[in-house]
């Protein structure tokens, strides 16, 4: 009885000690969602879309992964997964690992074209084919 007695003061004035030390006015930052992060970031304006596109097109993977980025989260451009899947690919072909990274994320959450949300291969008319 006398132990669970000491426990209970000694976690008492643990917690005391906590709350004091603490600072009460500075609140910790709370952790922002990815939506809400770029809701803060600056967006993309047409001329720099018009930018990437041209070198994107032109088969600079960076830019690629970027246009993947700004179709997939809407940045500047209609959000569109098909498109941002097409994108990423271009530039995970080329070995950009921010967007061999992006494609895996959209393969985990069943994103991109319906035909690659399982992510398998499937043997069709004696080809392989992803489906």
């Amino acid at each position: 009885m006398i132990t669970l007695f000491l426990y209970a003061v000694l976690g008492l004035a643990s917690a005391m000690a906590q709350t004091s030390t603490s600072p009460s006015s500075t609140p910790a930052p709370a952790m922002q969602t990815p939506q809400q992060e770029t809701a803060t970031k600056p967006r993309l304006t047409p001329s720099e879309i018009a930018d990437l596109k041209a070198k994107a097109e032109a088969g600079d993977p960076s830019a690629q992964e970027k246009l993947g980025k700004a179709y997939q989260d809407g940045d500047g451009i209609p959000q569109n997964d098909d498109l941002a899947w097409k994108w990423y690919r271009k530039a995970a072909d080329q070995g950009d690992a921010a967007a061999e990274n992006n494609l895996g994320i959209m393969y985990r959450l069943g994103e991109g074209p319906r035909q690659r949300r399982s992510g398998a291969l499937v043997l069709e008319g004696g080809k392989a084919r992803q489906r």
